[in-house]
């Protein structure tokens, strides 16, 4: 098998069901290994799957003994995938679909040489576009953003409209057929579905693994920025996204909850805007961390 899909479930049995259900009757599905990680569901999901899927060779069920949140339990599929010499992987989270029989071969049908960050044009339950998503992202801008999420309780209603207008992500009318040149530097891709290919984990061994849910494409997007890796969005690939179905099944979808989450990971971000003065020595820490398992 020549590509891969990471599913991440977290106590979402019967939408990742469906999910993988939907991904079987993909054409040439058979050229892809999937992998459903369990991250720490303790509602017997992995018996549930075992049963349903534990007889399909191309489909891995590993399960994982605590919730390690978004970014170390794909980081779980990836390795696994890596380790059979796979490197072009697509991360889709269990409540997202192709809306047709073709999109995933679309999607890894020649993929450009010089990309590392592939999206799709994901659609979301309100029936706009997710992708591609235009927003500056940097420290300055990282930085506003967090002192917005941390004081936005206390910060009077005329400010967050201020505040909002100049860093709210903002979406170009774009024709479904064309598509974003990948020498454009200028977006990103929703978390909730893209491929990494073999450009990029020839300089990134995996997903930046810091953070535990929420802005993760940004600062996936902050690394491939340092690391010169570009971005490809193939507005002709169409997937249907239920959104947020795991984080509501976890803690409710709690406003507070999720503050505190995005609080968490743009601190780590403008943290890891420090370390990405010495690239080199982030990575060579990441390989050995992740060679000793203690990342």
């Amino acid at each position: 098998m020549n590509n891969g899909i990471v599913i991440l479930n977290y106590l979402n049995n019967v939408v990742t069901k469906n999910t993988v259900e939907l991904l079987l009757k993909q054409k040439e599905i058979e050229k892809f290994l999937i992998v459903i990680v369990d991250n720490g569901s303790n509602n017997g999901s992995v018996e549930f799957f075992e049963d349903i899927f534990g007889s399909i060779n191309q489909i891995v069920i590993l399960p994982v003994s605590e919730n390690l949140g978004y970014a170390k339990g794909n980081n779980v599929g990836i390795r696994y995938l890596r380790q059979h010499s796979i490197d072009n992987i697509l991360i889709m989270n269990s409540d997202i679909s192709f809306t047709s029989d073709s999109g995933l071969s679309q999607l890894f049908q020649d993929i450009p040489t010089n990309v590392g960050v592939i999206g799709p044009n994901i659609i979301g339950e309100n029936g706009y576009p997710s992708n591609p998503i235009y927003l500056s992202v940097n420290m300055k801008s990282t930085f506003i953003r967090s002192i917005y999420n941390l004081l936005s309780d206390f910060v009077p209603n005329r400010m967050k409209k201020k505040v909002k207008s100049k860093t709210n992500i903002t979406f170009k009318n774009i024709d479904l057929k064309s598509k974003i040149s990948s020498q454009s530097d200028d977006f990103f891709v929703h978390g909730a579905a893209f491929i990494l290919t073999s450009n990029y984990f020839k300089v990134i061994p995996e997903l930046y693994p810091k953070t535990f849910l929420y802005y993760e494409a940004q600062i996936l997007k902050i690394l491939s920025t340092k690391f010169h890796i570009k971005y490809y969005f193939n507005a002709n690939v169409l997937m249907n996204h239920l959104e947020d179905q795991s984080s509501a099944l976890s803690y409710g979808n709690k406003l507070t909850v999720k503050q505190k989450m995005v609080a968490k990971s743009q601190y780590e971000a403008l943290l890891l805007y420090c370390k990405l003065f010495h690239p080199k020595s982030l990575i060579k820490k990441w390989e050995k961390d992740i060679e000793n398992n203690t990342f």
